[in-house]
This record gives C-alpha cells, structure tokens and sequence, in this order.
C-alpha cells in the first residue's frame, strides 16, 4: 500500500483549520459539566487515562495467550520479514529500509538482523543470488535441478513416508 502524503498533508490542514473551534468547544463543555467541581475535573482527565490502561493490559495478555509472543516481538518480527523483502526485490539504501519498516534507526536494524541472522542486513544483501531474487511482479521458477529445491523435495519426501 502506498503512502500518498499529499492526502494526509491536505487532511491535517484541514483539521488544523478547526482547531481554535475545537478546543473552545471542548473548554466550554468542560466548563459547564464541571462548573463547581473540581473533581469532576480530574475525573474527566483520569476515565479516559485509566480505560487506556485497562484496555492496554487485557490487550496485551490476551494477545500473547493467543499468539504466544507479546505485541512488540510480533510487530518487530513482521517489520524484519518485510525488510528481508525489500533488501531482496529493492535497490534502496540500508537506512531507508529500516526507516520505511518500522526500525527506528540503521543501529536498531542491524543489531536485530546480528541477533536474529547473525549478520549485518549489507552481508545478508550480499550473499543474495541475482537469480534468486525475484523483480516487481514477475515470477521466476527454480531449475529442476537447483541443489536447494532437490534438498527440499527429498525432505517432503521423507515426511510423505512418516
């Protein structure tokens, strides 16, 4: 999916237009709920702090019991598959595709990759066989008698056989 920057520069300016009405609106509303309470006050601060809290805590344990991993190892495992992807279908540099995944920095990319691959993603981009690497939306099939797809199909075989 691709990011048009231009619809959301437009969409924020023109909620930027509505800001001075929004905050007045919300000040009077406030003002008149809470007129003589001050309680009221720090109550209407404190729901919307406190249901954020539950729901981030029920989310998180939930989540983990289904998937079995928390949240941020699932959403860093996820950016490292889609900039395994770019590394092998782009041209781009090492920082744009940590910046464009998710990572907050060339550093934090590449610690991830050391720990997970046990390389830098510029050894593991390296290493990738220009045949092997698929272009834009062709496809490009393996020879029969690539050592790769003959290893594979003999281990399919002998599970067949289990």
């Amino acid at each position: 999916m691709a990011f048009n920057k231009g619809y959301v520069k437009e969409k924020m300016e023109g909620f930027r237009r509505f800001t001075p009405l929004l905050r007045e609106l919300v000040v009077r509303d406030i003002k008149v709920r809470y007129r003589h309470s001050a309680l009221g006050l720090v109550w209407t601060v404190l729901n919307p702090l406190l249901m954020m809290v539950v729901i981030t805590i029920v989310f998180s344990t939930l989540f983990k019991q289904i998937v079995g991993i928390n949240f941020h190892e699932y959403l860093t495992r996820v950016r490292f598959q889609h900039a395994l992807i770019d590394l092998a279908l782009t041209t781009d540099s090492l920082t744009d595709i940590a910046l464009r995944n998710g990572f907050a920095d060339l550093k934090t990319f590449n610690a991830r990759f050391r720990t997970t691959l046990q390389r830098t993603p510029a050894e593991y981009r390296a290493q990738l066989c220009p045949e092997r690497v698929v272009g834009g939306m062709q496809r490009k099939y393996l020879p029969c008698d690539d050592p790769l797809l003959q290893r594979k199909l003999r281990e399919y075989l002998q599970v067949g056989k289990s």
